[in-house]
């Protein structure tokens, strides 16, 4: 309850089709699954049983597990139980504001490519790294971007994204690294990184070309 001792506000942050990943505990060990959200109503919302391997994990009623996602606005947690009458997917409530737990907050709203971009990225030269790693733009807004990447990339790091050809048409997006996670859904290249960027140096060229690219997406 708040101080008005009214219930706090139910939150519905996931729609369906949405992949999801579910925490599992298991004695002292909690796994990862990679799960997604079958169906949505006004009281709450079913996912599919999890798999690990081919293998359908065991869950149960009443047992309690987190559920990550990941929504434009950035990436949502929470601490759930199964309802009873689950089977043969799991069925859980809506969490209230005060359950929910918002990992990662964003200036503006991504906005999602229909085709994944190749682009480059490599460490921000004042930093005393040289590496180059081709990787996928797949979110994209006026402040930071997600990337499909092989690769882990620290948290704070400077890097630049390369995009387009190399010469004068080549953009440059200058920022660093505010989150790096295995993908929370299977991707059929195989199981590669989400990494978030958050922009923090744009010259007039790039800013102009990340205007361009958020207002033609959204529209």
């Amino acid at each position: 309850m708040n101080g008005d001792d009214q219930p706090a506000p139910i939150h519905r942050p996931f729609f369906e089709g949405q992949p999801l990943r579910i925490m599992v505990p298991v004695g002292e060990v909690t796994y990862p699954f990679a799960s997604q959200v079958v169906a949505v109503d006004e009281s709450g919302f079913e996912v599919s049983i999890p798999l690990r391997k081919g293998i359908r994990v065991p869950l149960r009623p009443e047992q309690m597990v987190s559920i990550l996602g990941a929504t434009p606005d950035g990436l949502y947690s929470f601490d759930a139980r199964i309802r009873p009458e689950s089977a043969p997917t799991c069925r859980f409530d809506w969490p209230s504001d005060d359950d929910l737990t918002r990992l990662q907050r964003r200036r503006h709203r991504r906005v999602p490519l229909l085709n994944p971009m190749p682009v480059m990225i490599q460490a921000d030269p004042e930093w005393g790294m040289d590496f180059r790693i081709p990787c996928e733009l797949k979110e994209l807004s006026a402040s930071g971007c997600a990337l499909w990447i092989d690769a882990s990339l620290m948290e704070g790091m400077p890097v630049v994204l390369n995009v387009g050809d190399a010469g004068s048409s080549r953009i440059q997006l200058v920022g660093e690294v505010v989150h790096n996670t295995h993908a929370i859904w299977p991707l059929p290249e195989g199981n590669r990184h989400v990494t978030g960027l958050v922009f923090n140096r744009l010259d007039p060229v790039a800013q102009g070309w990340v205007t361009k690219q958020v207002l033609q997406m959204a529209g």
